[in-house]
């Protein structure tokens, strides 16, 4: 088999402490893209064919490096945005603790995106031939479920012979071999505003409707069949003394088998208002349909 020089785990450690560094939450572009340039300046310098496709409705870029070679390509995806606000690293700074390195978005999968362009990097400045091309592909939005970005995953994945993913190892290093399906939704209220003082009767409270729903929501959690629900952002209402005329959330809903989340899809659609005088509306869907493991695996 072909083999690279690795380097220096010190090196590599001051290199990932840089990535980690320069944090890249989903919501900033800039920031995912600043990191973006780093990459595509050390794999340009490399060799690589460089694709970077711009970003769109407030993401980053996308950038997609290939390494020469006949066949069908092996694909390696990583993403570099992170859930992460900015001044995390204020609480939560870059350090070494033994054989472990910690830091906002680290596990997250910076580390594992850094080691795929270390490798694709390595490969191409030590000038080692591989059996297969290789594309690296790096993302800026999967903490939201790639909104712009599948479609690109989806084209690369279909032409390649296998895709590698480097997001983190189970508990006590285990292969992944299934992951939950994962579905997006946001729940819209529509009350009636009224002044909370002189005609507090005319009102219909949107956010006291939302609470109602929340708490339901909670209630269809089921741990023993892997279905999880989690709300958050929130909002509503614009002043204390009007009764809230509007309110919202985002639902995250997770699940193990595709029939719960087709069930639970027509459930959350399905939702109506408690409250006289309010609405609910919810728009969204299974965003990612559950990957079960099989004896195949």
């Amino acid at each position: 088999m072909p083999a690279t020089q690795t380097g220096r785990s010190e090196d590599l450690l001051a290199e990932l402490s840089a990535w980690v560094r320069m944090e890249t939450p989903t919501t900033d572009p800039a920031a995912v893209n600043r990191l973006l340039d780093v990459a595509e300046a050390d794999l340009t310098d490399a060799g690589a064919a460089i694709t970077r496709i711009p970003g769109r409705d407030g993401f980053g870029d996308n950038l997609i490096a290939r390494t020469p070679g006949s066949g069908k390509p092996v694909v390696v995806a990583g993403h570099l945005d992170t859930v992460w606000s900015h001044g995390t690293l204020d609480s939560m700074p870059y350090r070494v603790n033994g054989d472990r390195a910690h830091g906002p978005g680290i596990y997250d999968m910076k580390a594992g995106s850094f080691l795929a362009f270390h490798a694709v990097r390595a490969i191409l400045r030590q000038g080692v031939g591989t059996n297969r091309p290789i594309v690296l592909l790096l993302t800026p939005d999967e903490e939201v479920g790639s909104p712009t970005s599948r479609w690109l995953i989806e084209r690369e994945a279909a032409q390649a012979a296998c895709v590698l993913i480097p997001e983190p190892a189970g508990a006590g290093g285990a292969c992944v071999t299934a992951r939950k399906g994962v579905g997006r939704f946001v729940m819209r209220v529509e009350g009636k505003g009224s002044h909370a003082g002189g005609a507090f009767e005319d009102g219909a409270s949107a956010i006291v409707e939302l609470s109602h729903q929340i708490i339901d929501l909670h209630r269809m959690v089921d741990l023993d069949r892997g279905i999880t629900l989690n709300v958050a952002p929130i909002w509503g209402g614009s002043r204390p003394n009007v009764i809230a005329p509007e309110a919202g959330c985002e639902i995250d809903l997770r699940v193990n088998a595709t029939a719960d989340g087709e069930a639970m899809q027509a459930r959350l659609l399905g939702l109506t208002a408690r409250t006289p005088g309010c609405r609910v509306i919810v728009q969204g869907g299974m965003n990612r349909p559950p990957y079960a493991e099989t004896s195949d695996i």
